[in-house]
């Protein structure tokens, strides 16, 4: 398996890939004011929600609602954090750069849904 994902430059390929999504998440943080802050470490990604941004106060129902949002647009994600405000993704490992897309429109038309 470690052959394989050297070989294949696996590793590489899921920095580059989340880094992408990321940005691309950034840009649907620009239109919902729910969204906080967008982070990420490979293919894992943390997506804050804040009820305000300047107080920071955590929008746990809101981030409740986009869990079953994203699950009716096809992603995958989790609530966590110490007030089940953050919304966790985790994108699928392998060479996905062709569907980043797809998956940023599932996360618009979630967010699009919470409005």
């Amino acid at each position: 398996m470690l052959r394989i994902i050297e070989k294949d430059g696996l590793q590489q390929n899921a920095a580059k890939i989340g880094k992408l999504f990321v940005e691309g998440l950034k840009t649907v943080q620009r239109d919902n004011p729910v969204i906080g802050d967008v982070r990420g470490s490979g293919l894992l990604i943390a997506v804050d929600l804040f009820k305000d941004r300047t107080t920071k106060q955590p929008a746990t129902d809101e981030t409740a609602a986009m869990f079953e949002f994203t699950g009716k647009h096809g992603l995958v994600s989790s609530k966590t954090g110490p007030h089940r405000s953050i919304l966790r993704l985790v994108l699928p490992m392998g060479r996905a750069e062709h569907n980043l897309p797809v998956i940023v429109d599932a996360m618009t038309c979630s967010f699009s849904e919470l409005n």
